[in-house]
């Protein structure tokens, strides 16, 4: 759930520190930015089809998405 997801998002960002350093999966590959005029549901599923596979679980990737989608 969203809810999870933001839980899940906050404890990234404790355990990286700043949001800058989570602007590459754990892999190396780039976590893709916002673009403009593009709405939140449409660039969640984007960034999931794009870093969905590089984390444990689905909730990891999306609270990675979410974060990239509140720095902007």
């Amino acid at each position: 759930s969203d809810l999870t997801a933001k839980k899940v998002c906050g404890a990234i960002k404790a355990m990286y520190g700043r949001k800058e350093e989570m602007n590459i999966t754990k892999h190396g590959f780039p976590i893709p930015s916002p673009e403009s005029g593009e709405v939140e549901a449409d660039y969640i599923s984007r960034c999931m089809h794009a870093i969905g596979s590089e984390y444990d679980t689905q909730e990891q990737a999306l609270a990675i998405c979410y974060a990239q989608l509140e720095k902007k």
